[in-house]
């Protein structure tokens, strides 16, 4: 055996806590003792501790921090703080305009389920400007996908997505959009997506 993780807040929220993580320091320690055993890693958690390292002059038996959002987004996943030095813009998904047209805001017709089983609510802001990219579902959850002043997400397909612009789009031109810890874990694990490093 090599060592101990936990992992908190991931799926339930939990903080990281003096409390909690003295629980794995003191179940480090219980374990040694039992089975005569040195246990070299005692890892505590991933971005969400982030403050709490920074925070306590104390972290007991943790050793180790997996760290991906906070190092790669520049920000704390428990309150979506900046860290300081950190950049927020590092990754970005680049999406190809296929059309981009004035359209109304409210389609015409009676509104039923979409393709995703959700019951549309539209409302009526007059004509847009809506592009559509090449990027869709199969590739990123739209709510993945970071609006701007001048960049509004309206939804997607499964493989396309709409966004509305103040800026003139040529079909062919790319769009660059921010992404979030969520749309970089899908984008990363697509085949469908080429990834550059800059």
């Amino acid at each position: 055996i090599f060592g101990l993780g936990t992992n908190l807040a991931c799926l339930s929220g939990i903080k990281p806590d003096n409390e909690n993580m003295s629980s794995l320091s003191n179940m480090t320690q219980e374990i040694e003792n039992e089975f005569q055993i040195s246990l070299n890693v005692i890892s505590g958690g991933n971005s969400a501790n982030f403050n709490w390292s920074q925070s306590h002059s104390t972290i007991g038996r943790v050793n180790n921090l997996r760290l991906g959002e906070a190092l790669l987004l520049g920000s704390n996943p428990l309150d979506l703080e900046v860290i300081p030095g950190l950049h927020t813009n590092a990754f970005h998904i680049v999406a190809e305009v296929v059309e981009s047209k004035l359209k109304p805001s409210l389609p015409l017709g009676e509104v039923g389920y979409d393709a995703f089983g959700n019951k549309p609510v539209n409302k009526d802001r007059g004509l847009q400007q809506r592009v559509v990219l090449a990027l869709g579902k199969q590739d990123i959850s739209s709510s993945s996908l970071s609006s701007t002043a001048d960049l509004k997400i309206i939804g997607a397909t499964s493989d396309h997505t709409i966004i509305e612009s103040t800026s003139q789009f040529s079909i062919g031109e790319e769009v660059r959009i921010g992404i979030n810890y969520s749309g970089l874990l899908s984008l990363m694990t697509s085949p469908y997506v080429k990834t550059h490093i800059v």
